[in-house]
């Protein structure tokens, strides 16, 4: 809302003259925790410990037989002025490995 407005919420009459104004940055959204009977490991990882993690994998799915398990990844990458350049070449490496994989802008 803008600061010269109406507050909200309020009741049909005044809610005509309440001011809204988009957002300068957009807000990150809000991340919905797992249901409950859902477990999950989160960690940021050196790209030794990554390495050690897909070594891991043909035995962290045996040991999740029969059960629902799956991998999500974040990539976090903050640059300086020349950010952009390097952000397409790790984009065209993350590409070969999944086509959703892929650092954005958030701006």
């Amino acid at each position: 809302m803008s600061e010269d407005s109406t507050p909200w919420p309020s009741d049909y009459i005044t809610a005509q003259i309440v001011k809204l104004r988009i957002p300068k940055e957009k807000t990150p959204p809000i991340p919905h925790p797992p249901p409950k009977d859902v477990l999950t490991a989160k960690a940021y990882l050196e790209p030794r410990q990554i390495q050690d993690l897909a070594d891991q994998i043909p035995e962290l799915t045996k040991a999740a037989a029969g059960h629902d398990l799956k991998y999500q990844v974040q990539i976090e990458f903050k640059g300086d002025e020349n950010k952009d350049e390097a952000a397409k070449k790790i984009n065209e490496l993350l590409k070969e490995v999944s086509e959703k994989l892929q650092l954005l802008d958030h701006q």
